[in-house]
């Protein structure tokens, strides 16, 4: 009958099957196993079952695919705060240009000032400078006001425009990193369910050899 020194529960499977002593039993009308080739035959089914064993553990620590995970998490947090920025820039934009349009210097009210024969003259003439002067400060707020409100629509159209970008690769890079997730899990259950398989094996094996 074949002999199997159980080793301690903390070794792996795979140093288990190397570990394992057989002997054989001669008898009449009874015939042996070979050792080597039963010692060669294990050792291959080791050597696969501690590559299989190592690609598990490799699963389950998910060193690299921790790793990618966490890259894209740090470039989504990157991403949604360039987004968050664009934002501000945007209120910021808003808020100088309503103050802008609501600055323009009003008409003077020379009517209000008292006249006389003697200061009627110098109250038309500086009446008449007075307008011009308002008139052309007047213009030349509306043309700063203009050139302000077309670049600012200018900014905001581009932050849109990049805007849309960073949400664009935003979501690409959390389906990528659904995608990962999800390969990782079905390679970890198909790495797992063909261990089992090979375990099972292994144990009708030995139980073949009793």
């Amino acid at each position: 009958m074949v002999k199997i020194q159980k080793r301690g529960p903390k070794k792996s499977l795979a140093s288990t099957i190397r570990s394992q002593e057989f002997s054989m039993v001669g008898g009449l009308g009874k015939k042996g196993y070979d050792p080597t080739e039963v010692r060669n035959f294990l050792s291959r089914i080791a050597k696969q079952v501690e590559e299989l064993e190592k690609k598990v553990e490799e699963l389950q620590g998910g060193a690299t695919s921790d790793e990618a995970i966490k890259e894209y998490q740090e470039r989504i947090e990157l991403l949604e705060s360039q987004l968050e920025r664009l934002s501000k820039e945007n209120e910021e934009l808003k808020r100088k240009l309503k103050e802008a349009s609501e600055s323009a210097p009003a008409a003077l009210d020379w009517d209000s000032i008292p006249e006389d024969k003697l200061a009627t003259e110098l109250l038309r003439m500086a009446k008449e400078t007075g307008d011009r002067i308002v008139e052309q400060k007047k213009r030349e707020a509306a043309e700063l006001l203009k050139a302000a409100q077309s670049q600012a629509e200018e900014i905001l159209q581009s932050a849109r425009v990049e805007e849309l970008k960073l949400k664009e690769r935003l979501n690409l890079l959390k389906s990528q990193i659904a995608e990962a997730e999800d390969r990782k899990r079905v390679i970890n259950e198909a790495l797992k369910g063909e261990l089992s398989n090979l375990i099972r094996k292994i144990e009708n094996l030995v139980a073949d050899l009793e």
